[in-house]
């Protein structure tokens, strides 16, 4: 476990406050940031430390609850709790583009959670209003399962497909050499075989 397990602007606050142990949660905030950047065109939290990375943190969520804080270390727990207590300031979302509609800002809201625990599961975040509508306006123009009627637009049922067969990786066990997988293997390798 270590804090260079993230780039450091998309570093989750627990990483950024030392916690030995980690969960998926942090690809979550690490999502949540990129959303942001792409609904904003620049990075969301960039800064020069780890400990300004946090500052900008708590500029836009808040002083965290000492709950939040729970697997911090206790330098950064002290470094948050020196400094002046700091309200949300999430409506600066909104602001990111014209794009960060109302679902957009809550699904990021849901993301970009100070304590991990709370944070959405990919699984919710996939089934957000935000996604589906981005479901549905893929389906309106670009795919080939839906076609148009003279009364209108029909819909597939299922706009997540399933997918066929379970991709086979067992080939890979029986490589042996740099030059099996490339494919180029010379005279003498794999028992004469070229």
């Amino acid at each position: 476990m270590t804090q260079e397990v993230v780039t450091q602007y998309y570093r989750a606050p627990e990483i950024l406050m030392g916690s030995r142990h980690y969960q998926n949660a942090i690809d979550i905030w690490s999502v949540g940031c990129i959303f942001a950047e792409l609904l904003g065109r620049r990075i969301l939290f960039q800064a020069q430390s780890p400990i300004q990375q946090l500052d900008l943190i708590t500029d836009l969520l808040g002083t965290p609850p000492l709950t939040a804080m729970r697997s911090a270390c206790e330098g950064a727990r002290a470094h948050i709790l020196r400094g002046p207590h700091k309200p949300p300031s999430l409506s600066v979302l909104y602001m990111l583009s014209g794009e960060a509609t109302h679902e957009a800002v809550h699904l990021l809201c849901r993301m970009l959670l100070f304590d991990p625990m709370k944070r959405i599961s990919a699984k919710d975040a996939l089934a957000h209003p935000y996604l589906e509508e981005g479901r549905l306006r893929y389906h309106t123009c670009m795919c080939h399962c839906c076609y148009s009627v003279s009364s209108g637009r029909v819909y597939t049922a299922d706009f997540e497909p399933t997918a066929g067969d379970r991709f086979d990786d067992s080939y890979e066990k029986s490589l042996t050499s740099v030059w099996q997988v490339k494919g180029q293997c010379p005279k003498g390798c794999m028992g004469g075989v070229t």
